[in-house]
């Protein structure tokens, strides 16, 4: 019943442990377009699919919330595995993005619905907010147009 709800809904997508890890390893990255419907009703993600299990680890749970702890074990066609453990997922405060990283995201997320000018329009409200008598300005420029 799940597997059937994931392939016509993006929510269910997005908040399936198992395709967020399948698509990641598939493509290398995480973004809105893997939430497309193209890539998660695409029969080939739902064949990978079948080999990804999720299982919970005591020890990572214990961490939570000081941690939000991962390991992604991956076993190859050849039998060798490769494991790689994250403790603090790039953006939590204790593996911080850089200000270059977040303008970055934040701009290939934006440009392609606002433009590049009203996105960097936006990018000098937000990085001058402390300079700033309020919000009203930076808010004004949200407004799509």
């Amino acid at each position: 019943m799940a597997m059937i709800s994931l392939r016509r809904n993006r929510e269910t997508a997005d908040h399936s442990l198992p395709y967020i890890t399948a698509i990641a390893l598939i493509d290398g990255k995480v973004t809105d377009q893997q939430f497309q419907p193209s890539r998660f009703t695409d029969p080939a993600i739902w064949q990978f699919l079948e080999n990804v299990k999720v299982t919970r680890n005591a020890e990572l749970s214990s961490l939570y919330p000081g941690a939000v702890a991962n390991i992604v074990h991956v076993t190859l066609k050849d039998g060798r595995t490769l494991t790689k453990r994250v403790d603090y997922p790039l953006g939590n405060a204790k593996n911080p993005v850089s200000d270059v990283e977040l303008e970055r995201k934040f701009l290939h997320l934006v440009v392609p619905a606002l433009g590049r000018d009203h996105s960097a329009k936006i990018l000098d409200q937000a990085w001058s907010l402390d300079q700033q008598s309020g919000v009203h300005h930076l808010m004004k420029s949200l407004k799509m147009r």
